[in-house]
């Protein structure tokens, strides 16, 4: 479909062993919770045979809020979480797993990836 289209340059890149930064929402959201994810990027790290590395910005919100562009001061934290295999997640899971890292809950990996 044209979404899987609109994934094949990163596909490509994931292919020649770059890394790939996906927004998993899509978009931000106007009052700052988390959007349901997109299918894309468990598609395509399933199709890279690549390991998911979740990212999580805090604080980004205040900093560059939606529609702006003027950049306020401040600090953006950014917690770094396990690598998932994307064969044994769900969306949901991984939804679940910013959900908690977010709300400031000790967060246990859904499942780490194995070395490919």
């Amino acid at each position: 479909g044209s979404g899987t289209r609109s994934l094949a340059p990163a596909l490509a890149r994931l292919q020649e062993n770059y890394g790939v930064t996906i927004a998993a929402e899509g978009h931000r959201s106007r009052d700052g919770r988390l959007l349901p994810f997109r299918p894309g990027v468990l598609w395509l790290a399933r199709k890279a045979r690549v390991a998911i590395v979740p990212i999580v910005l805090h604080n980004s919100r205040e900093i560059l809020p939606r529609g702006s562009l003027l950049i306020r001061p401040g600090t953006v934290s950014i917690t770094v979480l396990s690598p998932l295999d994307p064969d044994t997640l769900t969306l949901r899971q991984l939804e679940t797993l910013f959900d908690e890292t977010l709300a400031g809950e000790p967060v246990v990996p859904v499942r780490p990836a194995a070395s490919r």
